[in-house]
């Protein structure tokens, strides 16, 4: 499904630089640039564009400015609307996704119940999810585990510092987010290891869920 979007995405983004060269780099993100698209469409003035309730204020005047000088000429009507069914088929895509997560996570305390006790129902269904299933995920070593789901961002130049380097999906562990900056590194190690071995032993099916030590010993 996110190859799906994301081949669509690289799509749009070539056929409406044409229109608005210059959006791609103004909404960096998919969903928004799919919903900004649909509602901006072939219009030159964009004061009569509600884009309120997409993006920020400030995005807006950015917008709304750089539309006005623009280097991009409008679509043909057949182009346009190609585009736009394309930009539908990423939302239609992306509610699917939310909705199949949803029910993913209702069912992690059966389906990875010792993993779920150490990272949350919804962050131990985007491992498996990023992983490929439970049982890939089992056989994945700790230092793999830690960077499941990292995609790479084009900085611009800018300082990285900020970020915590080689970690993907457990950055959303709220154990994760409640550790102070100075510590997270040692945590996601940590936390990744407790990760490969709860998915181990939801893999084998042994022990029911508190069997294991999932705790992290960290207070």
């Amino acid at each position: 499904m996110d190859t799906e979007t994301d081949a669509l995405v690289r799509e749009i983004r070539l056929q409406y630089a044409k229109r608005f060269p210059e959006l791609e780099s103004l909404v960096p993100s998919s969903l928004d640039y799919a919903r900004v698209v649909i509602a901006i469409g072939n219009e030159t003035d964009l004061t009569a564009v509600e884009l309120g309730s997409i993006v920020p204020a400030a995005t807006v005047m950015v917008v709304t400015v750089t539309a006005s000088t623009t280097s991009g000429s409008p679509l043909s009507s057949e182009d346009l609307n190609v585009v736009i069914h394309q930009c539908q088929q990423v939302l239609d895509l992306a509610d699917a996704k939310q909705r199949m997560t949803a029910y993913v996570e209702t069912r992690m305390h059966v389906v990875a119940p010792n993993l779920t006790v150490v990272v949350g129902p919804d962050v131990a269904a985007r491992l498996i999810g990023a992983a490929g299933g439970l049982a890939k995920l089992a056989g994945l070593p700790a230092g793999v585990v830690q960077s499941l789901g990292l995609k790479k961002k084009a900085l611009g130049g800018l300082a990285s510092g900020g970020q915590l380097a080689h970690t993907g999906v457990l950055m959303q562990c709220s154990l994760l987010q409640g550790t102070p900056p100075a510590l997270r590194t040692r945590m996601v190690r940590l936390i990744a290891g407790r990760c490969t071995l709860a998915a181990r032993v939801d893999s084998f099916r042994k022990p029911t869920a508190g069997s294991v030590d999932t705790s992290t010993g960290v207070k």
